[in-house]
């Protein structure tokens, strides 16, 4: 054993060390309960611009800065300030006036991104080269409904970033009545606010086509004891079974009630992705068919109800249900003359999962097919931002397949060349309706007009011709910061993103969510923080482990060592920590209701004060033992 006094010595530096990083947590709280405060009461709608979204948030606080690499925010605003007047804005006004001098004279050096043009002079609702018709943006309200206000906002956001179209997913959000009442959730938009949202939509030039669930994906309603009797197999409320008669009235009910508010749409979007179950109930399997063809007798019936009922609507479906089937299948189901199919990829590979062979197939069925990637949702269950690089690089890899599938001028047609109707840039707010929630769509505004306006102006081309690919992605870069409402600040390129995809930077910005997404890349750093707590002192520290805690046995000398005590003699932590909670949930209120709140409230920060709350009462109750049982602790005498 090594001398005392040199045990000891070893004992006070460790332990420095320790109460040093504890320390430092809770300045991180104090800092993070500041600048949320600061944003709790903020008002969520800017009267007039984005820019005025910017003049009414106060400075991302310095030490935050300086406490993460993440937070940069505040070095572009500093820059100026030194540059001009050797010291750093101290107000409100101050910022305004750096941002407006600079922005208005559109600065341009090597520190900042020069701003070219505005947004109302970039023309992105007409051009040459048409690739896709429609710019689509698809919203999944399912069990968290955004408030109304702050859809407005964004409806005005999409359209002047090149948007056309919103594909709605109600889901339980929808106001059904009748046989369907139940489907709604008890927060579910009142029919006028429906009307209301439509109206707003069809202002900014925005055309809505419903999205709602035909076959697969129908848990909001089959998990209901009223319609339990029409699932595909008993156990599962995912699929409905399509030999039962009951099935085809009930979706032709669901039909009825979308299309009631939404008579002027062209297109219906019927769903049929991931049925899982597909053919597997013993009525199914009575009838002695391929799954494929039950398939395509569910889809032949949703789609020729929806012409014939409502004529000039064409039905759309996602694809994956058929991307394996053989040529011949396809051709032989007749599917070509009645849906347009969408074909969804996610990954920033689109060629990975739809190969050469599926678009000879697609491009000799349909007339038609439509492109969906996603600017959220994609990319992890219980994600809470997008991650910006892989987001753009999905958006990069379609429209390489675009070019490459399009039909051209003058082209004559042939099987391997096709007529892309549109493209949708989903959004998920949870994987299906059991889930939890993932990113929200305030905290993804920055995700979607990026690439957003990567649809919009590689399809004009008139901007982008003649730039080479860096160029063009550089130049896409200065026209979404200029739509975020963004201060002048670091040169920005795609190196940059890869290496930091989620920019928290930008929560200095004037977009709609941008106070939101500050709030969460300080939860981020809060869990991190405290998750590496917690790994150190109950899994990597021998006297502070579950089996010494389940067991009342360890050394107080230790525990105290580990740096518990912090933990055990002062309130501080718990105390930061609720106002963190406090102040997020008064954020988040400007952009939800209250129940959309508790739940996310529930899934990202109780898991982190139970961690909390745990190890200080590991601590106390470990440093208050002062006799101890002889070993082995399990003994129990039977004498």
């Amino acid at each position: 054993m090594a001398p005392l006094y040199s045990r000891i010595r070893k004992s006070r530096h460790k332990q420095l060390i320790i109460l040093a990083s504890i320390t430092v947590i809770t300045v991180i709280f104090y800092i993070v309960h500041a600048v949320i405060l600061s944003r709790a009461n903020l008002s969520l709608i800017p009267s007039k611009s984005g820019s005025e979204w910017f003049n009414n948030k106060p400075l991302l606080m310095p030490l935050l800065a300086d406490t993460d690499p993440h937070f940069r925010a505040f070095e572009a605003i500093d820059y100026y300030a030194r540059r001009d007047s050797e010291k750093r804005p101290n107000s409100i006004a101050e910022v305004k006036g750096i941002v407006r001098h600079y922005g208005d004279n559109k600065v341009s050096d090597n520190r900042v991104v020069p701003m070219k043009g505005s947004k109302k002079n970039l023309n992105l609702q007409t051009g040459v080269g048409d690739q896709v018709q429609l710019r689509v943006v698809h919203l999944d309200f399912k069990g968290a409904p955004p408030k109304l206000e702050f859809l407005r906002t964004l409806f005005s956001m999409i359209a002047e970033s090149g948007g056309n179209a919103l594909l709605i997913e109600y889901e339980d959000m929808f106001p059904f009545d009748g046989m369907l009442r139940n489907l709604s959730a008890y927060n579910a938009y009142t029919k006028e606010q429906v009307v209301q949202l439509l109206d707003w939509a069809r202002k900014s030039g925005l055309e809505v086509i419903p999205l709602v669930q035909t076959f697969g994906h129908l848990e909001y309603a089959l998990k209901l004891p009223e319609f339990k009797g029409l699932r595909e197999l008993a156990s599962f409320p995912q699929e409905l079974c399509p030999s039962l008669p009951a099935s085809h009235e009930f979706v032709k009910e669901l039909v009825r009630q979308i299309m009631a508010l939404h008579k002027d749409t062209r297109y219906l979007h019927i769903g049929c992705d991931e049925v899982y179950h597909l053919a597997a109930c013993g009525r199914c399997t009575s009838r002695h068919l391929d799954p494929s063809a039950i398939f395509t007798d569910h889809v032949t019936r949703v789609a020729t109800h929806v012409r014939e009922t409502y004529p000039g609507v064409t039905p759309l479906v996602w694809d994956d249900m058929f991307r394996h089937w053989s040529p011949m299948e396809l051709s032989d189901s007749g599917l070509g003359a009645l849906v347009e199919p969408v074909v969804w990829v996610y990954i920033e590979d689109v060629t990975h999962l739809v190969p050469h062979y599926v678009w000879y197939m697609y491009g000799h069925a349909f007339r038609n097919v439509w492109a969906a990637s996603a600017f959220k949702g994609a990319f992890g269950e219980t994600a809470v931002a997008p991650n910006l690089d892989r987001h753009l690089k999905n958006h990069i890899s379609w429209f390489q397949v675009i070019e490459s599938k399009t039909k051209r001028e003058n082209q004559a047609s042939t099987d391997e060349t096709l007529n892309f109707r549109g493209i949708i840039l989903t959004g998920w707010s949870r994987y299906d309706h059991f889930a939890v929630l993932c990113e929200l769509l305030p905290v993804s505004v920055p995700s979607l007009i990026l690439n957003l306006l990567y649809a919009s102006l590689k399809r004009t081309k008139r901007e982008l011709s003649k730039m080479t690919e860096q160029e063009e992605l550089k130049f896409i870069f200065e026209v979404w910061l200029q739509h975020l409402s963004c201060p002048p600040y670091n040169k920005f390129d795609a190196n940059e993103l890869a290496n930091d995809p989620y920019q928290w930077h930008l929560s200095t910005c004037g977009f709609p969510g941008s106070n939101l997404y500050e709030a969460i890349g300080a939860y981020l750093l809060l869990k991190s923080r405290v998750d590496s707590l917690y790994t150190d002192l109950m899994e990597n520290h021998g006297w502070v482990s579950e089996y010494n805690v389940n067991n009342n046995y360890s050394s107080p000398f230790r525990v105290l060592e580990a740096g518990s005590g912090e933990l055990v003699n002062s309130n501080g932590l718990f105390d930061n920590f609720r106002d963190f909670r406090n102040s997020t949930r008064s954020l988040l209120s400007q952009y939800y209701d209250q129940y959309t709140v508790d739940e996310w409230l529930e899934q990202k920060l109780d898991p982190i004060e139970k961690k909390i709350h745990f190890m200080a009462s590991a601590a106390e109750k470990l440093i208050n033992i002062d006799v101890w049982p002889r070993r082995p602790l399990n003994y129990k005498n039977k004498t």
